[in-house]
């Protein structure tokens, strides 16, 4: 019997025979962090993407500006985090040989630019509305509300690369 049970642990070892491993999974204030980094850059995406299938009165037309200046205006605080939550998504370190803020820009630039190219120009008027009816809110309430969408996406979708902690408040 105990031959038995070591050749099971020993064979669920191999490749093809052990389940697949856990996905990580971020805190709420992990992927808070991400939004709050990573919104204005993505707002700005999006507004570029949306340009041309928006009429000049929508938000993503010329009022994101304001929004993503007003959220900007913090959000290097939140890298740090942020770059923690990628890392710890991706299971590798981010490169620094260039170092941190070529690293972050890149980070940035290509987050924002996965953002926008998963919308579709019939869209755009959704999007725009939608940041216009948050754009009032306070800068760390788009963290919150990236952290809350994250959660539910994840739970929905088998291709999440993360899920949200157990018990993951903010």
């Amino acid at each position: 019997m105990k031959t038995i049970l070591i050749a099971a642990t020993l064979l669920a070892q191999q490749p093809g025979f052990s389940s697949p491993p856990e996905k990580p999974c971020l805190t709420r204030a992990e992927a808070a962090s991400m939004g709050r980094f990573f919104m204005p850059s993505v707002i700005d995406s999006m507004a570029r993407k949306c340009a041309a299938s928006l009429p000049a009165t929508a938000f993503l037309a010329g009022p994101h500006r304001a929004l993503s200046a007003r959220l900007r205006e913090d959000h290097i605080r939140h890298w740090p985090s942020a770059k923690t939550a990628i890392e710890k998504v991706s299971g590798k370190e981010l490169p620094t040989m260039l170092g941190d803020e070529f690293t972050r820009k890149m980070a940035e630039s290509t987050v924002a630019e996965m953002a926008a190219k998963g919308i579709e120009a019939k869209d755009c008027a959704m999007v725009s509305e939608i940041l216009g009816v948050v754009a009032p809110l306070p800068a760390d309430n788009f963290g919150r509300l990236f952290a809350l969408f994250a959660e539910l996406g994840s739970k929905k979708r088998d291709k999440s690369p993360f899920r949200m902690c157990p018990g993951a408040t903010a």
